[in-house]
Formats: structure tokens, C-alpha cells, sequence
């Protein structure tokens, strides 16, 4: 299985730092501009986090850019509420519900201009399932690490990332839930 990159699009700020501090920037790639990612992204799966302060003309370009693309990576863009990061996703396309997305599994062509809910189940799934298995891997070292700890900035630091970890493994469980809801109402 290969491994599934993260790519941070973040113009250098206070923000982005405090931000890469919160998660731990071990295994991302950032960059500064959306000029910066061409070549960047290699084949396969990855997350690609943008940062607040990219204008909407810019994540509109790389939104369409990852359109594009054979294997479009899972774009979320990256908010501070109060004391807590959150990953809002975007997508390219209409607006619909869950339910309504699921239902059109296996609608015929003349429905309109959605794309292929089979693709999209099965994206989630490996997205979900790869991600897990590397933030699961994190964690345990980072587990490992608390147990020997005896630096209480040290241990603080570390307590930090695995709440992160915990935080991150969340949402590839929310995705797990939306592919098995999608298969329920007949995808695949």
C-alpha cells in the first residue's frame, strides 16, 4: 500500500506556524504559494491542507487543478475556532446532502453532471483506511515516547500531538462512516 502524502499550501504567517506547532509538521510537506505545488503532488492518494489566508481565487485554482487531475487529492482548508483547528472539506462540484449524493449511486447519465459516486465511496475508503493506519502508527510512537518521558515541557508537548492524532483519526472515522452510509444506499 502506498504511503499517503500530506501537503500544507500556506503563505508564511504567525497562524501557520502556531498551526504547524499544534499538529506536528512530521511527514508534511508545506509550501508557500499555489505556484509552488506544481510538480509537489506525485501519484496516488494525499491531503491537501490550505491555510486561511489564501485568497478565493487561489483556492478556486487549486481546486480546479485537483479536478483535473487522474487521482484528485481530498482538499480541506484549514480554520482556527477559538483554540481549535478544524478541517472544513472542499470539493469541486454542486452542493448536496450526504443523502442526496447517496441516492444518485447508480443514477443513469441523463440525471445531470454529478460525479461518480462509486469513485468518490471508494476514495473515501482509502483515503479513511491509509490515513488511519498512518496516524494510528503516530500515535503509538508518540505513546511510546510519553511513557519514557520525564520532562513535564517535554510530556505537555508530546500530550499535545496525540490529541492532535486523536483529533485527525476522527475524521478519517467520519470518513469511514460516510463510505459505509454510501454503501448502505447502494454504491459500492
Amino acid at each position: 500500500m502506498s504511503r499517503l502524502s500530506l501537503l500544507v499550501l500556506w503563505p508564511p504567517s504567525q497562524e501557520r506556524e502556531e498551526f504547524l506547532a499544534a499538529v506536528g509538521a512530521d511527514g508534511m510537506e508545506v509550501v508557500d504559494s499555489p505556484g509552488a505545488l506544481e510538480g509537489r503532488q506525485g501519484e496516488g492518494w494525499g491531503i491537501l491542507l490550505l491555510g486561511p489566508t489564501l485568497s478565493p481565487e487561489e483556492i478556486l485554482g487549486v481546486l480546479w487543478r485537483e479536478r483535473s487531475k487522474a487521482t484528485p487529492w481530498a482538499t480541506f482548508l484549514v480554520r482556527r475556532e477559538g483554540e481549535e483547528w478544524r478541517l472544513w472539506p472542499l470539493a469541486f462540484g454542486p452542493s448536496l446532502g450526504l443523502e442526496a449524493l447517496a441516492n444518485t449511486a447508480g443514477a443513469p447519465e441523463e440525471a445531470g453532471p454529478l460525479p461518480d459516486v462509486n469513485w468518490i465511496l471508494r476514495g473515501l475508503g482509502k483515503i479513511a483506511h491509509d490515513t488511519n493506519n498512518a496516524l494510528t502508527a503516530g500515535l503509538t510512537e508518540v505513546q511510546l515516547l510519553l511513557m519514557e518521558a520525564d520532562d513535564p515541557d517535554r510530556t505537555n508537548s508530546l500530550q499535545l500531538i496525540e490529541r492532535q492524532f486523536r483529533r485527525l483519526r476522527a475524521l478519517a472515522g467520519d470518513l469511514s462512516r460516510i463510505r459505509a452510509y454510501g454503501k448502505a444506499s447502494g454504491g459500492s
